[in-house]
């Protein structure tokens, strides 16, 4: 169910793709990826980012450092699918993306929740919280929530949010369910 919402977004938002910058943070290809659907509408750049090298990671960063490697309001769309639960700093890396994206800019969250068994990857890279769409409804409270709802396929939430033309942020009182 991924993949069709990721083409639904690119589809339906081609305006605010076309020749705009996006930033995926995530992207390396474990299980297919988004960038297909968002390369098609033309952005003027795409940077895949990750924290270890593989298919689709143009540069090897931790999203927690997004901001300080780009720079405050440098992305007009963020994507990142299925990797929050995989941040141990998941509050840092949800700032990192708050700040990097533009006023008006969009913002695709793709996560697990509650219920989702350990991810094969964990042994590797962590698998830390799982988020209900509760949860991500409030840490975005700041953002304009365009879509939020539960991925049918698997328990996790799908997300598309707009960062506002006056953004103020909010602080984060979350606590998500941590994986043992």
């Amino acid at each position: 169910e991924i993949l069709n919402f990721a083409k639904k977004v690119a589809t339906e938002n081609a305006m605010d793709i076309t020749g705009k910058r996006i930033l995926e943070i995530g992207s390396r290809n474990v299980n297919g990826s988004v960038r297909p659907f968002f390369q098609l509408v033309n952005p003027s750049e795409y940077i895949g980012i990750d924290v270890t090298f593989g298919d689709l990671v143009d540069m090897v960063l931790d999203g927690c450092n997004a901001e300080e490697k780009f720079g405050k309001d440098s992305f007009d769309f963020v994507v990142t699918v299925e990797t929050i639960e995989h941040v141990k700093e998941w509050k840092r890396f949800i700032q990192n993306i708050k700040h990097v994206l533009k006023p008006n800019g969009l913002l695709l969250l793709t996560g697990r929740s509650t219920g989702f068994p350990r991810h094969e990857e964990a042994e590797k890279y962590g698998d830390y919280w799982r988020f209900t769409k509760q949860q991500i409804g409030e840490v975005f409270s700041d953002f304009k929530i365009i879509e939020l709802r539960e991925d049918a396929q698997a328990s996790g939430f799908l997300m598309l949010a707009r960062k506002s033309e006056n953004f103020v942020e909010k602080e984060i009182t979350v606590i998500p369910e941590p994986i043992p």
